[in-house]
């Protein structure tokens, strides 16, 4: 049985789904097709843990880079740019 909370959860904490199989003794040959395929429970939890961490770096580079921070500033011109790319706003 997958639980899909501890997937999540090591997701949240930047392990692959490869590894987040190891850990949790799933077999990843037989589950690469769900980690990858939008909509499906197991790619849902992985993101959804991904971004959550994702989120908090990015609020910590925000919170920076409003307080000067010459390299924070950089990183955030660098994170704007690769999204107004990857969804032509």
């Amino acid at each position: 049985m997958v639980d899909f909370n501890e997937i999540e959860n090591f997701a949240s904490l930047l392990f692959t789904p490869k590894e987040i199989c190891t850990m949790l003794d799933l077999n990843y040959d037989e589950l690469e097709m769900q980690f990858i395929t939008p909509g499906t429970e197991h790619y849902n939890a992985y993101w959804k843990g991904y971004l959550t961490t994702e989120s908090l770096r990015r609020k910590k580079v925000i919170e920076m880079a409003k307080q000067g921070s010459t390299a924070s500033q950089e990183l955030l011109d660098d994170i704007i740019n690769s999204n107004l790319n990857k969804s032509k706003l």
